[in-house]
């Protein structure tokens, strides 16, 4: 009996043995890739963008982290940025993943980059207070309008329609700002995004059934990884994670962690 138990004891000291072996030469083996964040909430959240801080929330923060539970020969080294060291540090290699990006927002040699399948799919919006909302079909329902406008945002051809003033705008930095001028009849309403502005409202302690969001899009776009080109074979296994994810409800459910 003894001799039993302790062939047994060999046994599980064997297995254990083997177990942290295979871990440890995983680990040193894994593939260590820098992905570049800026400010995004709720898809991630940042402080000050100054190349040290380590993004550790938000939606795609919870996606990567079960796609490295279920791939740990990657690792990833998560660096917050402004959006114009981003592009130079994907441009010149310092970077090999550009966390959530669309390419029509690449300018400069965007061939040389791997694009996932859509992650995400959000869209920028007219919101108002609730009981005051307007008809918003086309560009011309704006026109005459107030509307506060996130400071350094840009809005495709809306654009030129605010240079022009026909659509007339009121800049603030924070959503909350842009909700306070709405609420107090200063604008007519804000543009905002069905992701990132319902988070903002509530951490900003208001409530976003106290807005309406336009089922007219400003806006509409994907949101997906832009990778370097000299990794296809993480292309390959993000796209096969993606589409897991969205078959088992996976996305879904960190969306739904965020913004309900």
């Amino acid at each position: 009996m003894i001799d039993r138990a302790r062939v047994v004891i060999k046994r599980m000291r064997w297995h254990i043995w083997l177990a942290c072996s295979l871990l440890w030469v995983s680990t040193l083996s894994a593939e260590r890739l820098t992905i570049v964040y800026g400010d995004y909430p709720p898809f991630y959240m940042g402080v000050e963008p100054d190349g040290k801080t380590q993004v550790t929330q938000g939606m795609l923060i919870d996606f990567l982290k079960e796609f490295s539970r279920q791939h740990p020969e990657y690792t990833f080294n998560h660096i917050c940025l402004p959006r114009r060291r981003m592009d130079a540090a994907m441009l010149s290699g310092e970077a090999q993943v550009f966390s959530l990006n669309n390419p029509m927002f690449v300018k400069e040699d965007r061939e040389r980059f791997l694009w996932t399948i859509p992650i995400w799919h959000t869209r920028d919006v007219v919101v108002t207070v609730k009981g005051k909302e307007f008809k918003f079909d086309k560009p011309e329902d704006l026109f005459g309008k107030t509307l506060g406008r996130y400071f350094g945002n840009g809005y495709g051809e809306y654009d030129r329609l605010f240079a022009e003033g026909r659509i007339k705008v009121e800049d603030a930095k924070t959503t909350k700002a842009l909700a306070e001028m709405a609420l107090a009849g200063r604008t007519d309403g804000f543009l905002g995004n069905t992701h990132a502005t319902p988070y903002q409202l509530k951490q900003a302690g208001l409530s976003p059934a106290r807005f309406t969001f336009s089922a007219k899009p400003i806006f509409a776009f994907d949101l997906m990884m832009q990778i370097n080109e000299n990794h296809p074979a993480f292309l390959e296994k993000m796209n096969a994670f993606i589409t897991r994810s969205k078959r088992n409800g996976f996305l879904k459910r960190i969306e739904d962690n965020y913004l309900k």
